[in-house]
């Protein structure tokens, strides 16, 4: 089956921070990266904020697994992007790794980004999602 998408066949897991920057008073407020992202065409799925409950959250993991496994069957390249800060880096990162590890599905380029980076903005974060970018 031949798929075809608008997109640029690449696909990031992504912290909640970067979509809901407001509700996260620790670390500087900005939702740059999100806009980088979607402007260059790249896929998109956001991690639940931290505070979910347990029972969603297992839901949240199994689906983005299910969809990280698919992606990468049709040859998407895919990334989790998550903030160093933030516990599990805002991906809940230990957990999705166990998930795809008892799926034999290889874990994604992983890039995550510091407080300080995130203060310095514009080119700084470009330069650092440059490997999602152009890869």
């Amino acid at each position: 089956m031949e798929t075809h998408d608008s997109r640029s066949f690449k696909l990031v897991i992504l912290a909640d921070y970067f979509v809901n920057p407001q509700s996260y008073a620790n670390l500087p407020a900005g939702g740059e990266v999100y806009e980088i992202l979607r402007d260059a065409g790249v896929g998109i799925i956001k991690m639940p904020p931290p505070g979910i409950s347990e029972q969603s959250l297992e839901g949240w993991i199994t689906i983005t697994a299910d969809q990280v496994e698919e992606y990468s069957k049709r040859g998407y390249k895919v990334f989790i992007l998550g903030v160093e800060q933030l516990e599990g880096n805002g991906v809940w990162i230990d957990r999705l790794e166990r998930e795809l590890q008892a799926r034999g599905v290889q874990k994604p380029t992983t890039i995550n980004l510091t407080s300080e980076q995130l203060k310095a903005g514009g080119e700084s974060i470009k330069k650092t999602l440059s490997t999602i970018l152009s890869g």
